[in-house]
């Protein structure tokens, strides 16, 4: 998620990268449980408020992403498959 706040942010859409900053602005309360599960009838459907700006809402974003994928290795002289986690681009 961070590195998708800091995408936004970089291209002007939203006032800050701040994950903490974000979820203050989408909710009532980071303290209330209810809040954060998505419970409370005021703040259920989280919203995220864009910055007014000059920004092209079709314009596509790129960012990167944590993924974890399998592949095959050679570990002495024996073939297995390992899993990696590695940052990859995201459209």
């Amino acid at each position: 998620m961070q590195l998708f706040a800091d995408a936004l942010s970089k291209k002007g859409i939203l006032s800050t990268d701040s994950l903490h900053d974000i979820v203050k602005q989408s909710s009532c309360s980071t303290e209330s449980y209810n809040c954060m599960y998505g419970l409370c009838e005021v703040c259920n459907d989280p919203h995220v408020l864009a910055e007014k700006g000059q920004y092209d809402v079709n314009e596509e974003m790129s960012y990167k992403q944590w993924r974890t994928k399998k592949e095959q290795r050679t570990i002495r002289s024996e073939v297995k498959e390992v899993t990696i986690t590695v940052k990859e681009e995201c459209i």
